[in-house]
């Protein structure tokens, strides 16, 4: 069976908005031997000095372990200088990491603030089974602001609006549209500023997390890279379904029989250019809320996002908690775990006047 090496992304390929591309690395799994992985090493170094210096392999090279051919995984590289610590675990919040890098949350982490184009944040907190709700108060758009509301898993793109991909389900302020895969649909009544909107998901038993809780790490030229662990492609999990209420009125289902995954509630805000303030939102996790949860035949009553901080059920249903990047303490073995080749490509924010 063919082994598996670490594999960073090269010349040509995709790369983050910030324009830095995933750190370049090639190791042998743990599956092999010491002497299998020194090889893979050793090949690396010869291949970079023949080339000319020292820009490791592109993503398209390959690499023979023994009379075997190496596939490979995508790694990133760790920041030094950063400590790892989880979210508060007591406490359902905005992720500080889970957001895009432009958007400004408050001091007390539930409201957010955003300028020049659709971007998203987070909350800290996801579950993947279980039917859970929050509220979002639209705190103020200004004349150009716009504001998306919805459920999204890790894989959703930050530099865009929620529904923007197939990993979230939107609810948009304008025409009160609903938003998945970028594809907008008539749902319900249109909301703006002042406005509370419900946000409530069902998610079935049967689906998966689909979410790595640990990541494996590798070392690699004295740094140390985490490996990007393959998902499994999603599939609808019959019976789930999000829905939505404006000040207290349901909206009926948006989507059923949604992804399976670990979703988070999350907004997108939007302005122009020439709107000096941001808009803002505000979430409010529960357990008292504004409006009572939507009531929904054949289903218990809706739990609170805020009762995903509880210790028990981070254990029992899967919660999962944002975690900073950081340097280790020791090099741990690679993991032999494919990439997904077919994730999403990230998307520019989005600047223009269709919110």
């Amino acid at each position: 069976m063919a082994s598996r090496a670490v594999e960073g992304e090269g010349k040509g390929l995709d790369k983050p908005n910030n324009g830095r591309p995933p750190e370049q690395a090639q190791l042998q799994s743990g599956t092999g031997t010491n002497d299998m992985k020194e090889q893979v090493l050793n090949r690396s170094k010869k291949q970079s000095k023949r080339k000319g210096g020292s820009r490791g392999l592109t993503a398209q090279e390959e690499v023979l372990v023994g009379d075997q051919q190496a596939d490979f995984v995508r790694v990133l590289r760790v920041e030094k200088g950063k400590v790892e610590a989880v979210e508060d675990p007591t406490r359902v919040q905005l992720s500080k990491t889970n957001k895009a890098a432009q958007l400004t949350l408050s001091e007390d982490r539930l409201s957010v603030t955003g300028h020049k184009g659709f971007r998203t944040a987070r909350a800290s907190h996801g579950a993947w089974t279980g039917t859970w709700y929050c509220e979002v108060k639209v705190s103020y758009l200004g004349k150009s602001g716009h504001v998306r509301l919805g459920w999204c898993t890790k894989k959703a793109e930050l530099q865009a609006p929620v529904g923007f991909d197939q990993f979230g389900y939107a609810y948009r302020d304008l025409e009160g549209s609903k938003v998945h895969q970028g594809s907008r649909e008539p749902y319900g009544q249109p909301f703006g500023e002042g406005d509370v909107v419900g946000m409530l998901i069902h998610l079935a038993d049967g689906g998966r997390p689909l979410e790595a809780q640990d990541r494996s790490m590798v070392r690699f030229k004295g740094a140390f890279y985490y490996v990007e662990e393959a998902e499994p492609k999603p599939q609808p999990v019959p019976g789930s379904f999000v829905m939505f209420t404006v000040n207290g009125v349901p909206q009926g289902k948006a989507y059923e029989d949604i992804l399976e995954g670990t979703y988070y509630p999350a907004v997108s805000l939007y302005t122009l250019p020439d709107q000096a303030e941001g808009a803002t939102a505000t979430f409010n996790f529960g357990p008292d809320f504004t409006y009572p949860p939507p009531e929904v035949e054949r289903l218990p009553a809706a739990r609170a996002v805020s009762e995903l901080a509880t210790p028990a059920l981070t254990q029992a249903i899967g919660s999962t908690p944002e975690l900073e990047p950081a340097e280790p303490a020791a090099p741990a073995p690679a993991a032999a775990v494919p990439v997904d080749a077919h994730a999403s490509e990230p998307a520019p924010a989005q600047t223009g006047n269709d919110a």
